[in-house]
């Protein structure tokens, strides 16, 4: 991390910390990329879905200015103290299923509807 005149600039290191590989994850669908992490990295529940996040979080080369790492994740502070948004990386499969299933479980009645129904705990930015 470096910090320049109170700004902080984030960069990604890549990480091969991770038994999953990019690769197998690109043409998968969120559950199947779920059930991809949770055999690899031997995870469940909610550490898959971060362990996912943070494999995508990786292949990135660049973060949000106003990022922060949280539990080895990059998230985004909240205005509640503790409370942090992890970032998923606009562009990457993982933010094009995460969609794709907001805009099935909101029975395809646009896109305001379709971003409410993400999970409060995350946020996809350009």
């Amino acid at each position: 991390i470096i910090t320049i005149k109170t700004k902080t600039i984030c960069v990604v290191i890549n990480s091969t910390d991770f038994n999953v590989t990019f690769e197998e994850l690109q043409n998968a669908s969120l559950t199947q990329m779920l059930t991809i992490v949770r055999e690899k990295e031997k995870v469940e529940g909610i550490e898959a879905f971060k362990t996912l996040v943070a494999v995508f979080q990786r292949m990135e080369t660049e973060v949000q200015n106003d990022c922060l790492i949280v539990n080895g994740l990059y998230c985004f502070k909240m205005r509640i103290e503790n409370e942090y948004l992890m970032w998923i990386p606009s562009k990457s499969k993982l933010a094009d299923e995460l969609l794709l299933k907001a805009h099935v479980d909101a029975l395809h009645r646009g896109k305001h509807i379709s971003l409410a129904m993400l999970s409060s705990n995350i946020r996809i930015i350009n």
